[in-house]
């Protein structure tokens, strides 16, 4: 989240940003420190914040602001923080409802886009709408309102949309905007990279998956340069691609590959000659960000029980599952920061703000603070790697 006054844009922390967030939905009333850390300890916040935990957070956003006008006071007896005067706008959770109420709405595709692309993360992701914090629900209104305007559009309007998969991802919980971007059905879109045994992939995951197959490497470069990964939950992909004249390994060196350098999928490498080796299978992991390894019996046949849990772990939208998916990212990350190290294309400065950083994301992660992890994890991304910015953790 950002502040824009006048003098320019001011980057806020996550915490900062959901405290401004509350005090600016707040209007011209306030809110008092009560109703502030009411607001703050709302679900899905696993660590609850102290009363003097609250007025510190004002004081550091004053200072951080440095906003002369609107000034955030507080009044020792029945007092209430409020931005005065009431200057919403230089907020974008503010500038998003009054955006969304804007007359014409559903003819401006570029102003659909620009709404969409005010949300860089979520503070309420995961949870039920019923546990939310009531000075979140004018906000959420306006996404419900906005969701509405995207469904009646037609839906080449839609593909028009960059920002729509991205918006979608941090709402989970919306199966109609999930329809939008995830397929007819609004099941978690899988991609399938395999040349043996798809048909019986297919068969074993179509209830719950919608796929998108590619059976061949050639069909795989059909995928890429149609723009059929953008929508893309997860990916199962062959280790062993054949090609003539060229190794099979194409599974893994380019297309595994190309999904670690150009998107944020997670990806399970499917073969049937998984190394026995735990190091082995670790360095693999970490080398191509892979989220897990998955073997195929002996005979090429499919492990139909290994494949299912695979891709349903990562897919599983539940704390644990996150927090695993994050840790493989995390470690690949330093591995990859590592090994540029080694090679001194990287300063020894940068690998161990590298290692600080991921530590610092662990101890969340280990204290059961998923939502603040995904946030810090999506920075320290951005810092450390070249990947895009569509998370899917």
């Amino acid at each position: 989240m950002c502040v824009e006054p006048a003098a320019g844009s001011v980057p806020l922390t996550t915490a900062l940003a959901e405290t401004l967030t509350f005090i600016a939905l707040s209007g011209e009333q306030g809110i008092s420190p009560d109703e502030l850390r009411e607001a703050l300890n709302a679900p899905p916040r696993q660590r609850l914040i102290t009363p003097g935990g609250v007025q510190h957070r004002v004081y550091e956003l004053k200072k951080r602001t440095k906003l002369p006008i609107p000034d955030i006071r507080f009044e020792e007896a029945g007092g209430r923080y409020v931005l005065t005067p009431f200057c919403g706008g230089w907020v974008d959770a503010w500038e998003f409802i009054t955006g969304v109420q804007g007359r014409g709405l559903t003819a401006d595709l570029a102003e659909i886009d620009r709404l969409l692309a005010l949300w860089r993360g979520n503070p309420i992701k995961g949870a039920k709408e019923s546990e939310v914090s009531r000075w979140w629900q004018p906000v959420l209104a306006a996404h419900r309102r906005l969701v509405d305007v995207i469904a009646g559009l037609p839906q080449h309007q839609r593909g028009m949309l960059a920002n729509l998969h991205p918006y979608a991802d941090l709402f989970p919980r919306d199966v109609v905007l999930r329809q939008l971007v995830g397929g007819p059905s609004g099941k978690p879109r899988l991609l399938v990279v395999e040349d043996q045994v798809m048909d019986a992939i297919i068969e074993l995951l179509e209830d719950e998956f919608d796929i998108v197959q590619a059976r061949s490497y050639e069909k795989w470069r059909e995928v890429v340069r149609g723009g059929g990964l953008r929508d893309v939950d997860a990916a199962l992909v062959d280790r062993h691609l054949k090609l003539p004249n060229f190794d099979d390994n194409y599974g893994t060196i380019k297309v595994a590959t190309h999904l670690m350098q150009y998107t944020r999928i997670p990806v399970t490498l499917m073969s049937v000659d998984v190394e026995f080796s735990a190091d082995k299978q670790l360095e693999i992991c970490n080398k191509y960000r892979l989220v897990n390894v998955v073997r195929k019996h002996e005979n090429g046949a499919l492990n139909r029980q290994g494949v299912l849990e695979a891709v349903r772990k990562m897919t599983d939208r539940g704390d644990r599952a996150i927090a695993w998916r994050l840790e493989r990212w995390l470690a690949s990350v330093v591995y990859q920061v590592e090994g540029a190290h080694l090679y001194a294309r990287t300063s020894a400065k940068l690998f161990e703000d590298c290692r600080h950083e991921s530590d610092r994301i662990r101890q969340l992660l280990s204290s059961g603070r998923v939502v603040e992890a995904e946030a810090e994890f999506d920075r320290f991304v951005h810092r450390f790697t070249d990947s895009p910015d569509t998370a899917r953790s």
